[in-house]
């Protein structure tokens, strides 16, 4: 099974390593956006449950990864949400699935910055569940 560890570990190098439209805001780390008229953030929130189907399998459920996106208007972060999307849908590797996607908020912030906020539940499937 899988620790929490390693799914941030895991997303956070898969955009550090392949993401080339915008620069990444790290969750806890500096970033100074003056003069950045797009970015984007990377957010993992662990949780875990695990369910077992009928037919045998079961899930687990290793929490979601937020995204929010920023930009200068509303034409741009809509562009930038679905280049997100599309890039994880691209980019995501056994044992890890999706869940669900989700854009839980969109808006304007102080600083005149359009945002939306990406929720991407992720999940492991493991057979034979006892």
């Amino acid at each position: 099974m899988t620790n929490f560890k390693d799914v941030k570990f895991y997303f956070e190098s898969m955009f550090a390593t392949k993401w080339a439209i915008t620069p990444i805001h790290y969750a806890g780390q500096e970033f100074d956006a003056i003069g950045i008229d797009k970015w984007i953030n990377i957010s993992y929130n662990p949780q875990r449950s695990e369910s077992c189907s009928v037919s045998g399998n079961s899930f687990y459920i290793y929490g979601t990864l937020y995204i929010p996106c920023w930009a200068d208007n509303d034409v741009d972060v809509m562009e930038l949400t679905d280049a997100v999307i599309k890039f994880i849908g691209d980019n995501i590797e056994t044992p890890y699935k999706i869940t669900n996607t989700s854009i839980i908020d969109h808006g304007w912030n102080d600083a005149s910055k359009s945002y939306t906020i990406i929720s991407i539940g992720i999940k492991n499937l493991i057979e034979n569940c006892s």
